[in-house]
């Protein structure tokens, strides 16, 4: 059996949909936040999906950037892979984005504390102290970097959202 090859083309979808849903994760917790005074307790699937979004939005970005994506889920060294350049331009959107704290994470300490954060939700059984000890720090990173990364695919990838917007019409 052939190894299927990661592109844009056949992770596009798994991406927007894991986006749509990160957002709507970033909605109702901005809103809770908002009705409780600061304080946002996701569950460990809105941890997971967004953590899942922010993998597939790097692989993607790697990919289209002909930088090899290697079988890896940590988002601190997909991001180190990427070229000068569209690190300082994410980083740029991420630290210029909107806050519902007055303090957001700083990018480069709370990437590297939120690094592993799709094995972490994933695989939450197995080590349930670490999920009460991080949820919060990486949901205030992890909604602001899927976040960036979204806004940086729709400011570089144009036409490849024009095509994933159609699946996604409001009916």
């Amino acid at each position: 059996m052939e190894k299927k090859k990661f592109t844009i083309d056949n992770n596009m979808l798994a991406a927007n949909i894991a986006k749509e849903i990160s957002l709507a994760i970033f909605d109702k917790i901005t809103k809770n936040a908002e009705r409780n005074k600061g304080d946002y307790l996701p569950s460990t699937f809105d941890l997971y999906n967004l953590a899942f979004a922010c993998e597939l939005f790097l692989k993607i970005i790697l990919s289209e950037n002909n930088i090899k994506v290697n079988r890896n889920h940590k988002l601190k060294t997909l991001f180190d892979s990427l070229n000068k350049p569209i690190k300082n331009t994410i980083t740029e959107i991420y630290n210029s984005g909107p806050t519902i704290n007055k303090n957001k994470p700083n990018f480069i300490e709370a990437l590297a504390k939120s690094s592993n954060s799709f094995i972490r939700y994933r695989y939450i059984y197995e080590n349930i102290d670490k999920f009460f000890a991080n949820r919060k720090e990486d949901t205030e990173f992890l909604m602001y970097f899927v976040k960036a990364l979204d806004d940086y695919l729709r400011i570089t990838y144009v036409p490849y959202y024009a095509g994933a917007k159609r699946l996604f019409k409001k009916r």
